[in-house]
């Protein structure tokens, strides 16, 4: 798990870099994508309101050019893949109704 989080806060840093995050948007990216808190308690643990969270969550978006913030995590996803080279073995099944 502790080798996991590392190669996933150094994929965070570098799509941070590359997105041009503040140094602000860059902690709140990492604490979504590590560790899935939702904005009540994200907002608490950075002593800002959910507004100013809700705002940096959007402008976290908004230079990632992602249209939400699952989106998003999924972007973190095929980056650690595409950086790692993990092959991905999940196909959803589709089936259909008759």
């Amino acid at each position: 798990m502790q080798i996991t989080t590392l190669k996933i806060t150094n994929s965070i840093t570098e799509m941070s870099n590359q997105f041009n995050l503040t140094p602000r948007e860059s902690e709140i990216f990492a604490f979504l994508t590590i560790y899935g808190y939702n904005n009540k308690e994200l907002s608490q643990m950075l002593y800002i309101s959910e507004k100013t969270l809700k705002n940096h969550i959007s402008s976290i978006i908004l230079k990632a050019k992602c249209k939400s913030t699952r989106q998003l995590l999924s972007m973190v996803i095929n980056y650690q893949s595409d950086t790692f080279q993990i092959n991905l073995q999940f196909q959803p099944k589709i089936t259909q109704s008759i």
